[in-house]
């Protein structure tokens, strides 16, 4: 599928055809990811049915519910992906190409898990992951593939601008400097620098 235009202007966002490396098998992570975040939400409930005194085991699913909100809110506002999603090497960024803060990953949170609850929805949500350019789901944000030195190398120099420099062009910040296009995959290189430290 070709695109007429470079949208990544209007969406902060690498461009899904001059950048696919960046959404490359997304899909199938997802789905793999989402399997091993169940695992570990599962066995963290089970852990918890001890502490209701085995009571525990008649509102499982409520438990279940529960912690999945909880580690999916924690592990999304601390580093914009769940741990099946760092397994799978791969992040949710917002539209502006912002990784998530607590405010996001409370609003995709609810979201995600409204739409568990219709079947209808998670339907929708899967074809919109297989058909749409960037591989979102309904529920909004673009998961990426998060370190990926091909999709980095895909960057090449900035694309020529019209507009007069600003004050903010003679700051030492590389994403001021840079064309708008460029800011969010930039962003993106500093989280890969960050993560690589660890």
């Amino acid at each position: 599928m070709t695109y007429p235009h470079s949208d990544t202007d209007i969406w902060g966002l690498p461009d899904p055809e001059t950048q696919a490396a960046f959404y490359d098998s997304v899909p199938t992570k997802r789905l793999v990811a989402f399997v091993l975040d169940m695992i570990a939400i599962v066995i963290l409930s089970a852990l918890i049915v001890p502490l209701t005194a085995f009571t525990g085991i008649f509102f499982f699913p409520f438990i279940v519910t529960v912690v999945s909100y909880a580690y999916r809110v924690v592990t999304l506002a601390n580093g914009s992906a769940t741990l099946g999603m760092r397994l799978m090497g791969i992040e949710f960024r917002t539209a502006k190409g912002e990784m998530f803060d607590l405010k996001y990953a409370l609003m995709h949170t609810t979201l995600f898990t409204i739409w568990g609850v219709i079947f209808i929805a998670q339907v929708a949500s899967v074809v919109m992951m297989l058909t749409t350019a960037r591989k979102q789901g309904a529920v909004g944000p673009v998961a990426w593939n998060r370190g990926d030195q091909q999709a980095l190398a895909l960057l090449g120099p900035a694309p020529p601008t019209s507009r007069a420099p600003t004050s903010r062009a003679k700051t030492r910040n590389p994403v001021a400097r840079c064309h708008p296009a460029h800011r969010a995959t930039l962003r993106f290189g500093h989280a890969v620098a960050q993560v690589t430290r660890i």
